[in-house]
């Protein structure tokens, strides 16, 4: 039996980083890991027995990019960028290009996935969310609105590939420490945390156990459900 293919779309990310580490010791998957920056994933992966495939959301998809693969099990997008600003400053020519990034190119790309799924009559796609793509956010307009399309498509998705044997889940995280909390001053992180019934951000390790424990469900009852992860910030 061939061994499954595993995309990670934004492997470079700090949360992708922590997922393919997560995941690493499973021999049972080839890892293709997405990156736009080669020096950065040449720094990440030097060690690592995985596959690098170059994609740049600000360009159209080309929809051969996987086709090296003979099969696709396993997508877990994590890409993405947010974006701090008060709705009516922001420039029309970036909420262009970050729609183009984050809805087109997004759901252009995963049009290929669920073709290569259905065909095979198995897959799990995980998108690695945001709590704002289920609830709206005050300075990030653009960053939660992108959010909720994407949270929408894959719940969407859910029910049409769930005949198909195609699971789907979104792990939705409140405020990760890393990349997000690093541009934040210590008054903002002490206010953040004191609404936090833990006290506590994610981490992206927590972020990737999920990520890993949902690859590892066989039952398809969980599929398009949201797993938050934010410490009681926000409780459906």
């Amino acid at each position: 039996m061939s061994q499954k293919s595993r995309v990670i779309i934004g492997g470079t990310s700090h949360i992708g980083f922590s997922i393919v580490n997560q995941l690493k010791s499973d021999q049972k998957a080839n890892t293709f890991v997405s990156y736009r920056n080669q020096d950065k994933f040449n720094e990440f992966y030097e060690h690592h027995d995985l596959t690098g495939i170059y994609i740049d959301f600000n360009e159209p998809f080309r929809m051969n990019t996987f086709d090296q693969m003979e099969q696709i099990n396993e997508v877990i997008i994590c890409y993405g960028e947010e974006w701090f600003e008060l709705f009516h400053e922001c420039n029309g020519k970036a909420i262009e290009q970050y729609i183009n990034a984050y809805i087109t190119q997004f759901t252009i790309m995963l049009t290929e996935f669920t073709r290569r799924m259905i065909q095979q009559k198995s897959g799990k796609i995980i998108l690695i969310g945001s709590i704002f793509g289920e609830v709206p956010a005050s300075y990030e307009a653009i960053y939660s609105s992108v959010k909720a399309y994407q949270h929408q498509l894959i719940k969407s998705l859910a029910k049409e590939l769930a005949p198909s044997n195609v699971q789907c889940s979104i792990i939705a995280p409140g405020v990760v420490t890393g990349g997000m909390t690093d541009r934040l001053d210590r008054e903002t992180i002490d206010v953040l945390k004191s609404d936090i019934p833990t006290g506590q951000f994610v981490t992206a390790e927590t972020i990737a156990e999920w990520v890993e424990f949902l690859l590892n469900q066989l039952d398809l009852s969980h599929t398009g459900q949201v797993i938050s992860l934010n410490g009681g910030w926000h409780i459906q």
